[in-house]
């Protein structure tokens, strides 16, 4: 994935387009940094878009985020724990 496209929709969060500019680097990153033995937790993938992209987010808007991914037919295994993670299954 582009870098640059990164960016563009980090931009878009700080105007106002912040719910899909994050469904986009939450994919992106469950991509990139996932898989079985790598999951991401929910406050790790909230870390992520606040620390890189600048995008805040709550633990409940990510997990609805996470779902919408899935109900689209994203592949993402939940780990379902006190604290739950996530990854792409291959």
């Amino acid at each position: 994935i582009d870098f640059k496209l990164c960016r563009w929709s980090a931009q878009l969060g700080k105007e106002g387009y912040g719910n899909k500019a994050k469904d986009f680097i939450i994919t992106k990153d469950l991509l990139e940094r996932t898989d079985e033995e790598n999951p991401l937790s929910t406050t790790q993938l909230i870390n992520i878009l606040n620390d890189e992209y600048g995008i805040s987010a709550h633990r409940t808007t990510v997990t609805k985020d996470i779902a919408a991914l899935q109900e689209f037919g994203m592949d993402i295994v939940t780990i379902h724990s006190t604290q739950s993670k996530y990854f792409v299954a291959s």
